[in-house]
């Protein structure tokens, strides 16, 4: 299969997939703005610098693509997939609004909202993420995972500790930045003298 990634920053995630998909035998392409870190692991990709060139990529593409997969944000970027292709669309939707919001403010992106209304299924970390998610479509869930070729292990120099996302040096998290309020937890690591 021919899977096309359209991302802003092709982030660790959208890398990290491209690169296990591409194990599997299918064929990777990919369009952004910025330059990916591992880009060589693509079969192409395009570098745009703006919404028209992002558009031109896509045309290009498109002939060759078989299923897009979009990984926020931005979310526009679904819409100039829409508007230029009829093919099938993912939207891997690992940075929502909605999460980053306490549930009981209900705050939901209108172009959040849009673009999932567009797309033909949807991928999310975590069943937390699947259950704040209100939709019909179809949701998948593909948990944070570590290729082979980012793990080194050197046993004489193994430390242990703990791995997060987020920014463990806040004492107090704004409220968009629900997802890493780690504080208690950094302090009892502290305490336990457990690294990370």
């Amino acid at each position: 299969m021919n899977i096309t990634f359209v991302a802003n920053h092709f982030c660790i995630r959208a890398v990290k997939q491209a690169i296990a998909l591409k194990k599997q035998g299918h064929t990777i392409y990919g369009i952004g703005i910025k330059r990916p870190q591992f880009f060589e692991k693509l079969y192409l990709y395009f570098r745009c610098h703006d919404v028209k060139s992002i558009r031109e990529a896509i045309k290009a593409i498109d002939p060759y693509t078989d299923i897009y997969y979009v990984h926020t944000e931005p979310y526009w970027m679904v819409f100039l997939v829409k508007e230029v292709s009829k093919k099938k669309v993912l939207l891997d939707m690992h940075d929502s609004m909605q999460w980053r919001m306490p549930v009981k403010f209900g705050w939901r992106s209108a172009e959040e909202r849009a673009a999932i209304s567009l797309v033909d299924a949807i991928v999310v970390p975590s069943e937390t993420c699947k259950r704040r998610t209100p939709t019909d479509k179809s949701i998948l869930v593909l948990p944070p995972y570590c290729n082979e070729e980012f793990v080194t292990y050197i046993p004489s120099e193994w430390v242990g500790g703990v791995a997060y996302e987020g920014r463990a040096d806040m004492r107090k998290a704004p409220v968009y930045m629900n997802y890493c309020k780690y504080h208690d937890a950094v302090t009892k690591f502290k305490e336990l003298e457990i690294p990370f």
